[in-house]
């Protein structure tokens, strides 16, 4: 049991660094659902409205 154990933790440790290196980096992990300067939240309709423009620029999702 201690290896299936070690290698789920260094696992979850990948990840752990993954979602701290974004933290620290600013970066988002997806392009949509971000909340502008100066608001508050996004709505959905803004969400959709935001991928359907990124798909329109670069061509994929």
């Amino acid at each position: 049991m201690r290896i299936p154990g070690d290698t789920l933790f260094a696992f979850g440790m990948v990840v752990f660094c993954w979602f701290l290196l974004g933290l620290v980096t600013g970066h988002p992990f997806a392009d949509i659902g971000f909340v502008d300067e100066g608001s508050w939240e996004i709505t959905a309709e803004q969400a959709l409205v935001d991928k359907a423009d990124k798909i329109n620029r670069t061509g994929r999702s």
